[in-house]
């Protein structure tokens, strides 16, 4: 059986990756969605999520990513690392 390298991110690195993908900052979205599966199951959970959101809330212009439902999510999951930044979910 192969063995999978995963990839470790912290909370804070994912919030961070997430909030500058909203505020069209830069940062490493493209890394974060196609770089291949995170270590913590939870952060995962939003990357797959993240790769999702134009196919479950399909953008109004040309230029989004996602509708503003779909920013939403992100802005959700941004709020909910930044409360518990040094916790990995089980």
């Amino acid at each position: 059986m192969a063995k999978t390298n995963k990839r470790d991110l912290t909370r804070d690195q994912v919030a961070k990756i997430l909030e500058d993908f909203l505020e069209g900052t830069g940062g490493d979205w493209e890394g974060f969605t196609d770089g291949g599966m995170l270590s913590d199951s939870f952060l995962e959970e939003i990357r797959m999520r993240s790769m999702e959101l134009p196919r479950e809330f399909p953008p109004t212009t040309r230029h989004e990513y996602s509708n503003a439902e779909g920013r939403q999510v992100l802005r959700n999951y941004v709020l909910e690392l930044r409360r518990s930044p040094g916790l990995k979910s089980l």
